[in-house]
């Protein structure tokens, strides 16, 4: 069942500690549902699985960068666990029923259900469009499935030499293309050159610290791999690694050989449930802080500066990930704007010493304003409405014009 949910404000939250905004989607689930999976195209096109404990599965779906949102319910399922679309038409999600995976090639007018031929639910990883691996997150019956035909069929194979092989993690071809790809279980790292074909153990971790959750690789020797008490690097195609962190994380994802992406799990140097950045593969890490009250349920970034992070209850789009430093914030000037609401001008209390640049943003996002102000700003032109107003080197304001 498809239905419109109007939706009308967006806020717009800042970080106090970093250069990224954080701005709330206007979505709120309704009671007994909670918000589990995300994956975006592009800034227009998104999707985000809901789920619940009634046995009806939700997806969300955005065409206008989340002003708006239909819902596609699912009766067999309760939660929607994983999300892939190749593109606007032709999309793959998986559920937690194990029998039950869906399929669209018109947008998600219409599912086709589809059994991934496992004997419990999992996850789908899509290598490209064609090629596909589902994965179980369990310790017994057939583990693991693969498709050629985009997730229409599946055929179930046992992963020869896994001998060890307790439950798959996570699962990553390098660039999403090859021969050469890798997956983890709890204790144990797994590599194939045949495309998927047959798989050998490359590894074991034989300390007992924490049992591994994620894997990425940039490329056929470097790669990562998160696990609950730190995050490790290998250099050698995942022969040995290396920890890198202080901080345990979960999912953990690159969008180029240096910027990548990990969710923590609020243990060590991370003492919150959050998102931090690199942009040195690996070397160093910044927290990407914002004011969330939930737990994070997961994130996807699409650039370097244009990602989604989903909390129970909340939609995240995040932009501008840039972090400052300390001594960058410690400059920043604390503004009061007055009148607000305003008509004609905007002014400020704690005048600035020099001119500055500004933008403003209305409520969907678009900058329909910029330049550069010293003690006001003309608004009398604007319509009426709630505006965000970002100053360089300032703080972020709401801005309401009557």
């Amino acid at each position: 069942m498809n239905k419109s949910i109007l939706l009308i404000l967006l806020l717009f939250v800042s970080s106090k500690l970093t250069a990224q905004t954080f701005n709330i989607l206007p979505y709120t689930p309704s009671e007994n549902f909670f918000l589990n999976s995300v994956f975006f195209l592009d800034e227009a096109h998104g999707y985000v699985g809901l789920g619940n404990f009634s046995n009806t599965g939700t997806l969300l779906t955005t065409t206008d960068a989340g002003l708006t949102w239909s819902e596609t319910s699912f009766a067999d399922c309760s939660i929607i666990t994983s999300i892939y679309f190749s593109d606007i038409n032709n999309g793959f999600i998986t559920t937690d029923n194990q029998n039950v995976s869906y399929k669209t090639t018109d947008g998600g007018v219409n599912w086709v259900s589809v059994f991934c031929q496992t004997d419990g639910p999992g996850l789908a990883y899509f290598k490209d469009n064609d090629t596909a691996f589902y994965y179980r997150v369990s310790s017994t019956g057939n583990t693991f499935a693969k498709s050629t035909d985009a997730g229409s069929s599946w055929t179930a194979f046992p992963i020869e030499n896994a001998f060890n092989l307790s439950l798959i993690q996570d699962i990553h071809f390098p660039n999403n293309a090859g021969d050469i790809g890798f997956l983890i279980d709890t204790d144990y790292v797994y590599k194939t050159t045949d495309n998927g074909v047959t798989w050998n153990e490359i590894y074991e971790t034989t300390d007992t610290l924490s049992d591994a959750e994620s894997l990425f690789f940039i490329d056929t020797e470097i790669g990562f791999r998160t696990r609950q008490s730190q995050i490790e690097k290998t250099t050698n195609g995942g022969t040995s690694w290396e920890p890198i962190s202080t901080f345990g994380g979960q999912d953990i994802s690159f969008i180029d050989t240096n910027i990548g992406f990990v969710q923590t799990t609020g243990t060590g140097a991370a003492t919150e449930d959050n998102i931090f950045k690199t942009d040195d593969q690996g070397a160093s890490w910044q927290e990407l802080k914002f004011n969330n009250t939930s737990e994070i349920t997961d994130f996807h970034f699409v650039n370097e500066n244009l990602g989604y992070v989903i909390t129970l209850d909340t939609i995240y789009k995040v932009t501008d990930t840039q972090v400052l430093s300390i001594a960058d914030i410690a400059q920043k000037q604390t503004l009061v704007a007055f009148p607000n609401p305003a008509t004609t001008h905007i002014r400020f209390k704690n005048k600035l010493d020099m001119a500055s640049k500004y933008s403003l943003y209305n409520s969907f996002g678009q900058d329909i304003q910029s330049g550069t102000f010293k003690t006001e700003i003309n608004v009398q032109h604007l319509p009426s409405g709630i505006y965000v107003l970002k100053i360089a080197n300032s703080k972020t304001l709401k801005i309401i014009k009557n």
